[in-house]
């Protein structure tokens, strides 16, 4: 056997599995960050409807981006100050605030949560329920999620 065709087997050997590994290695890491990211996005969406229902600012003012813009139907769109100021407030309580119908989606370093809300708040001095969809935008910065955009629409009668 000359020595031109030994370094062929070898490569066929050695070499073209090695890579083949290696390539199964480098992908199996985005799946594990991927199921990582998600299941970090869904306690933080665990944490949101928790800290509505405990109007803990606390827990919400470090889910907010600086830029966040949130709209909500019968309401103008609100600001990172205008969340705090409405929160401080205390105009608002929130008796149930739960999500179904959650999914993620992943996208390198931001990420797009959708689902339905059902929701029932005492408003300033008035009770109201009720059911949306809505659309909450992600983005990882400085090695933590938070929240950019959130928009909320109701849900046609009967489609809950």
């Amino acid at each position: 056997m000359t020595f031109a065709r030994s370094l062929v087997l070898l490569s066929i050997t050695v070499i073209i599995p090695a890579a083949a590994s290696a390539q199964r290695q480098q992908s199996r890491p985005d799946t594990v960050r991927a199921a990582t990211a998600r299941e970090e996005l869904l306690a933080l969406e665990a944490r949101w409807n928790d800290a509505h229902i405990y109007a803990d600012t606390n827990a919400l003012y470090p889910l907010w981006a600086d830029d966040i813009i949130v709209i909500v139907p019968e309401m103008r769109p609100f600001t990172k100050d205008d969340l705090k100021a409405f929160w401080r407030s205390g105009r608002s309580h929130i008796t149930r605030h739960e999500t179904s119908d959650v999914t993620v989606r992943g996208y390198d370093n931001s990420a797009v949560v959708e689902g339905k809300l059902r929701r029932e708040q005492s408003f300033s001095g008035r009770v109201e329920a009720n059911e949306w969809r809505f659309t909450k935008i992600y983005v990882r910065r400085n090695g933590r999620w938070q929240v950019v955009s959130y928009h909320a629409s109701p849900l046609p009668a009967g489609s809950s």
